[in-house]
């Protein structure tokens, strides 16, 4: 639907599993580092690849608007990223289909068991809470049919490429 769009997903920004870095983010009652915070991640790598990007297109003229969609589980929560970010669309689960949807992930290093109680949900409820001082995110149902989300976002990005061009 829009061929001048670029994807870039946190997941690729991970750290190592045996980086020397992760030791203080280790979770001693499940043995797990614990991946769902900005101490895993190489962010200062993925805002320099943002940059890069932005750079590239700073001053594109003619043509189609260049579209950069960033996907991750921490992008809102992270306040450098946000203020680059023309639209923002946060995806609510429940924690039954949450629980559901990390069977069918492959994880490197695999979830330990108790991990999902002990870390995953209670991160996800501490950084959505975070988002709330944003009052310029939209929050769509995860659990919503994924061909109705795409097109309330791709209708939102198209009138944003339409108000650019006028």
């Amino acid at each position: 639907m829009f061929p001048q769009a670029e994807t870039m997903c946190l997941d690729k920004y991970f750290l190592e599993p045996d980086d020397e870095s992760l030791k203080p983010f280790i979770v001693p009652e499940v043995d797990h580092v614990n991946w769902e915070q900005f101490g895993a991640l190489d962010m200062d790598r993925m805002l320099q690849d943002v940059d890069k990007w932005r750079a590239g297109y700073s001053d594109h003229g003619p043509g189609p608007m260049p579209i950069l969609i960033i996907e991750g589980f921490l992008v809102l929560n992270h306040s450098v990223l946000t203020e680059y970010f023309h639209k923002k669309y946060f995806l609510t689960i429940d924690k039954e289909t949450c629980i559901e949807r990390r069977k069918h992930r492959c994880y490197n290093p695999p979830d330990k068991p108790g991990y999902f109680e002990k870390v995953v949900w209670p991160m996800y409820l501490k950084n959505r809470k975070e988002m709330e001082a944003q009052t310029d995110i939209v929050y769509l149902d995860g659990t919503e049919d994924q061909d109705k989300v795409f097109l309330q976002i791709a209708a939102d990005i198209k009138q944003l490429i339409d108000t650019h061009s006028s």
